[in-house]
């Protein structure tokens, strides 16, 4: 499988798709043979998303597949199907994004205010290896990529970035408030993983 390494400041490895090219992102002191030993491990399931994406013939929005079909210029959604020009996956970011700008908001601060909890401000990211994060600045990140994901879920990745602003960390502690607030956590979690599949080779 042909791919590019990108070397980078961190401790881990990660493999990303864009543009239809497989990117492993490594750290400096990683050799070739262990990155390609990492390739070779998600190879079936990188061909996989590869294929998914040359094909492109469905957009998943709130958990949901919808039929592509194909128009002159730009895109729409009618609710039933996604019209979209030559540029797919560049118009489904761009309607996942304003979809996330609308509707991520509104949901952190239902749960904010339910909880108790104040952030300094929320942004929606194009991440790629997580669903969403949080700062120690108190600032929550969220990749736009949630918006293909089921309500439920959806909630369950924001009362997750809430409950760090009480404990920056996946401690006992952090999961005890986590489960607290949502007891159904551990199928959450587990559902995440499998649509995790989908879109990421890590998740959160």
């Amino acid at each position: 499988m042909e791919y590019k390494v990108v070397r980078q400041k961190r401790k881990t490895l990660v493999a990303t798709i864009k543009d239809a090219q497989v990117i492993v992102k490594a750290p400096y002191f990683v050799s070739k043979e262990v990155i390609e030993a990492f390739v070779q491990k998600y190879a079936s399931f990188l061909q996989q998303r590869l294929a998914a994406l040359q094909e492109c013939k469905t957009l998943y929005y709130l958990g949901e597949s919808f039929v592509l079909q194909e128009c002159k210029d730009g895109w729409r959604f009618d609710g039933k199907h996604f019209f979209s020009d030559a540029k797919k996956q560049k118009n489904i970011e761009e309607f996942l994004r304003q979809e996330a700008k609308k509707y991520i908001p509104k949901r952190v601060e239902y749960f904010a205010k339910q909880f108790g909890e104040s952030y300094k401000r929320i942004t929606i990211t194009k991440a790629r290896t997580r669903w969403g994060s949080c700062s120690s600045k108190k600032t929550l990140n969220f990749s736009y990529q949630v918006m293909m994901l089921p309500p439920h879920l959806i909630d369950y990745i924001i009362i997750h970035e809430l409950s760090h602003l009480s404990h920056m960390n996946h401690s006992k502690a952090f999961w005890a408030l986590v489960e607290a607030r949502c007891p159904e956590y551990k199928e959450r979690e587990k559902e995440l993983k499998e649509f995790a599949k989908r879109v990421f080779v890590n998740g959160l």
